[in-house]
């Protein structure tokens, strides 16, 4: 059963489509991928449109996104070829969407090299604050990917910074150690960090459907 949970919840953080996403939790902005996503990509149409390179960019963004439930494949294209025209923001939002698909496809390890790229090229001093969310979002992202594989140790450590309070990424945070600690044989620790997922009133629903869905295994399990 416990595999089954873990498989289930990696399925919906690794490969939500970040469309779908966005329209069903539009009114938890920072709690949703597709929130920073989308605000980030109309934010910097916004300020930079005037400009070629991002002007180009960000039309094909767009194009692909329009495209990427009808015709994925050619959305697959386009977001793939983004980021050789530059390293600007609609960069790193292709390489996500590049991504999910390539998740949807079993390529663990280049879903992992893209999530790498984006924090790597998110991270540094004068990277803009969406760019940091966006690097944050895709360390956790290869967090998940890791999660069977990594020391359990390994992802708590990285993942508890984001599960502070005031991170917009708190429910991945406090999901990820929750996981982590069970996979230790901490199930209290565990237990302790999946309430706070059902405690915040700003997590989407999901994430609390799947906390409380492991808790009760939690509660069950005799072992």
């Amino acid at each position: 059963m416990m595999s089954n949970i873990l498989e289930e919840i990696k399925q919906e953080v690794d490969q939500e489509r970040w469309l779908s996403l966005w329209k069903k939790y539009q009114n938890h902005v920072y709690s949703g991928v597709t929130a920073v996503l989308v605000i980030a990509a109309g934010m910097m149409w916004w300020q930079n449109h005037q400009t070629s390179k991002t002007s180009i960019q960000s039309n094909e963004y767009t194009q692909a996104l329009v495209i990427s439930e009808s015709d994925p494949e050619r959305a697959f294209k386009i977001f793939e070829h983004i980021p050789a025209k530059g390293e600007t923001i609609y960069a790193q939002l292709s390489r996500f969407w590049v991504a999910a698909i390539l998740l949807e496809r079993g390529d663990t390890k280049g879903a992992k090299e893209l999530y790498d790229i984006i924090y790597q090229n998110s991270s540094g001093l004068f990277a803009s604050s969406s760019l940091k969310i966006l690097g944050q979002l895709a360390q956790l992202h290869g967090l998940y990917i890791e999660i069977d594989t990594v020391d359990p140790q390994i992802i708590i450590q990285k993942a508890t910074p984001y599960a502070s309070a005031d991170s917009p990424w708190r429910h991945l945070g406090n999901e990820l150690l929750g996981l982590s600690y069970l996979k230790k044989g901490d199930k209290e620790k565990a237990r302790s960090s999946l309430h706070k997922i059902l405690e915040d009133p700003k997590v989407p629903a999901a994430f609390k459907v799947r906390a409380q869905a492991i808790i009760n295994y939690l509660n069950t399990d005799q072992k």
